[in-house]
Parts: structure tokens; sequence; C-alpha cells
């Protein structure tokens, strides 16, 4: 019973971070580059956020799967921080989650900027661009 609890916190867990994910990406789909096809320069802007997203979701899938191989050991829960490497997982996950959060709600307020949805700021660089 334990282990099929924990196996649906982990679940909930990806499952939150990829409908972030997908939230960030909808908000990317309503901007004046998005619209006409420059997903290159948008990705520029929004690079380290789709990386951190991976690496954090990695790092979530790690220690979940730590977590349920301990669990299905038919070991005693209290005893998963003995786990060899359980700590240092976690802790590095729980380091990098205020990173994550930090990076997603600064690219939230970045897409709230009107620059990314006008398209005079883009033809003005690209204009000084040419030059």
């Amino acid at each position: 019973m334990l282990y099929v609890f924990c196996f649906f916190v982990v679940i909930q867990q990806v499952v939150v971070q990829i409908l972030i994910f997908v939230m960030f990406f909808l908000l990317l789909c309503g901007t004046y580059l998005f619209r006409v096809g420059l997903i290159g320069v948008l990705s520029k802007y929004f690079r380290e956020v789709m990386v951190v997203t991976l690496l954090y979701l990695i790092l979530t899938c790690i220690l979940g799967g730590m977590r349920l191989a301990h669990i299905g050991s038919e070991a005693a829960f209290v005893q998963l921080w003995n786990v060899s490497g359980f700590t240092l997982v976690s802790i590095i996950q729980k380091l990098f989650a205020t990173y994550y959060y930090v990076i997603n709600i600064r690219t939230a307020i970045q897409l709230g900027q009107p620059k990314f949805y006008t398209k005079e700021p883009w033809v003005q660089m690209y204009r000084e661009g040419n030059k």
C-alpha cells in the first residue's frame, strides 16, 4: 500500500512539472515571435528555463526512483535516509528546486513584457542589425 502511495506521489510530481512546462509553452505561443515563426530567436531568450526544467525533471525522477526502489525492497521507510546517495541527491534536488522556481517566476514576469507581443521592437532590432 505504501509503495502505491509513493508511486502516485512521484507520478504527481512529474505530471505537475510537465504541466508547468506546458503552461510556459502556451505562454510562448501567444508571443509575436512565435506567431511569425521566429522560434529560434524566442528560444535564445528562454533557453535557460528549458534546460533548468529538464534538469529538475530528471533530478525528481531519480529521487523518486530511489525512493520507490527502497520501498519496493520491503525495508523500513525511515531507513530511506541511510541509503547511499539518497541524502545527497535529495539535498541537490531541493537546492536546485529553489533555482527552478526562481527561473520560472522570472520567466513568467519576463513574458509579461509588451515587447514579446508587438512587432515594433523586433523590426527595429532587425533594422539596427542591418546597418
